[in-house]
């Protein structure tokens, strides 16, 4: 019976009819013997009459000498587990052979079993005691005990299959297959190997396997070379040792020299004996890896990933394909090794270090000028990288500019009568008359005086 890629011969005749079955797997574009699975009860005869296969469970039919009975076996991880054994329900009679198991099947959750020599439930009379036939169950079976009668009352007394070892009509021909699989039939039986043992190979599966650590080439056309070695070794004997130090050995046989199919995380090289940066994130690695970073940590960079970026940066250029330059500076620092700003009091520009603003009352390209106005809320300074530092006052304070007041030029004396009197009483006063540069010059210096007293007096009152 093939299941997917397993195949399951049943041998009933197996170890003088105690039977087994033989369990293959398609591999390399051939079956390859995997396990056997053995009778649970070596008492009833001829395990391995029928089968009937499917994911989970196999189904093996033992028709015994007497009685048969089906065991139920369930396959767990390339393992198999007798979960059931099943017998007839309706026939307990120990004289006459009922077949049971003959033939079996799965319907869903049900197991279906043939028991051809029971036509009824409650006669026997159909039954014929072993080792005769006949409507009377007269007739002695021709068959020898090399192989298994046809009896009963509907049987012919011919042999039915023959024993392990044995093939022909009459089951008295000798099998020529010694280490594997006979073609025993009874009608179309050759007497050759149908299959060889996992250790033996050729056409009459007679020549032992050259391969001791490994799987063999077996079969009948097998050359018996190995065609894979065990875990750890390699070559054409599977002799050599694989020096794959971090990963997964490649263990053909076709292999002449040591090499990893797989290497571990952070591995690399035909032999994964050599290691990434221990700063990468991930790496190329495996066999034909390079070992190049192909991801740093935050705040590293370079091919290893193995320069930190500067304690300075709040970030920085980081990866692989980074030069480590800050793009961001923790403090006031500027430009890509955040290099101190010259601005003592204000914002700097990150990329030409120069002053952007200036806390409020500080001027000067550096914000190190401090404003010098009063302190009064609506007088402000002209302050910033672009300011001067001078007072600015509201407009409607300014005061406007003062005319220059007239001076009346003062006048001349009046000039005493010839007489020399007065004009009240006639008396004469001589006085004498002014030069007039002295004077004009004194007129002059009174009017600036006078401008200098009043601009300044406002002044003072604004402040």
């Amino acid at each position: 019976t093939i299941h997917n890629d397993h195949l399951f011969i049943g041998l009933p005749t197996y170890s003088n009819n105690e039977g087994k079955i033989d369990v293959y797997q398609y591999s390399v574009s051939k079956w390859i013997w995997k396990t056997e699975i053995r009778s649970p009860n070596t008492s009833i005869p001829f395990f391995g009459k029928s089968l009937a296969v499917t994911d989970t469970i196999i189904i093996v039919g033992a028709v015994g000498d007497v009685r048969g009975v089906v065991h139920v076996f369930v396959r767990d991880d390339g393992e198999f587990f007798l979960q059931k054994t099943l017998t007839n329900p309706y026939f307990n009679d120990p004289i006459y052979h009922d077949n049971f198991g003959a033939s079996v099947g799965v319907f869903g959750d049900n197991v279906i079993v043939g028991s051809p020599n029971l036509f009824s439930i409650t006669s026997h009379t159909v039954l014929c005691p072993p080792g005769t036939y006949g409507p009377t169950c007269q007739s002695t079976c021709t068959c020898p005990s090399t192989g298994v009668c046809y009896g009963g009352r509907t049987g012919n007394g011919t042999c039915q299959y023959c024993n392990s070892g044995h093939f022909g009509v009459k089951c008295n021909k000798i099998c020529q297959c010694t280490n594997g699989t006979c073609d025993n039939g009874v009608l179309d039986g050759t007497g050759q190997c149908l299959w060889c043992s996992e250790t033996t190979y050729g056409i009459l599966c007679d020549k032992p396997c050259k391969c001791i650590n490994g799987t063999c080439d077996n079969g009948l056309y097998g050359t018996g070379e190995c065609v894979q070695c065990n875990e750890g070794l390699y070559g054409p004997d599977c002799s050599l040792h694989c020096e794959c130090q971090h990963g997964v050995c490649n263990t053909s046989a076709m292999t002449t020299e040591p090499s990893c199919v797989s290497c571990d995380n952070g591995y690399y090289g035909r032999l994964c004996n050599k290691s990434c940066s221990i700063y990468c994130i991930r790496c190329d690695d495996n066999v034909n890896g390079s070992g190049r970073c192909l991801s740093c940590p935050v705040s590293r960079y370079g091919t290893d990933c193995n320069m930190t970026c500067s304690h300075k940066c709040f970030k920085c250029n980081d990866g692989i394909d980074g030069d480590g330059g800050c793009k961001s500076c923790v403090g006031t620092g500027w430009g890509p090794t955040c290099s101190p700003c010259t601005c003592q009091s204000g914002v700097c520009d990150f990329n030409t270090g120069q002053c952007v603003s200036c806390v409020s009352g500080y001027w000067g390209v550096n914000c190190d000028q401090p404003c010098l106005c009063k302190t009064r809320p609506d007088i402000v300074c002209f302050d910033g990288p672009t300011g001067n530092g001078t007072c600015l006052v509201p407009e409607d304070e300014v005061p406007e500019p003062q005319p220059t007041p007239a001076v009346t030029p003062a006048q001349p004396a009046p000039l005493p009568s010839p007489e020399g009197g007065s004009d009240d009483e006639g008396e004469v006063v001589s006085v004498p008359r002014p030069d007039d540069s002295t004077s004009g010059g004194t007129m002059i210096t009174m009017s600036i005086v006078l401008v200098l007293v009043v601009v300044c007096e406002g002044v003072r009152d604004l402040l």
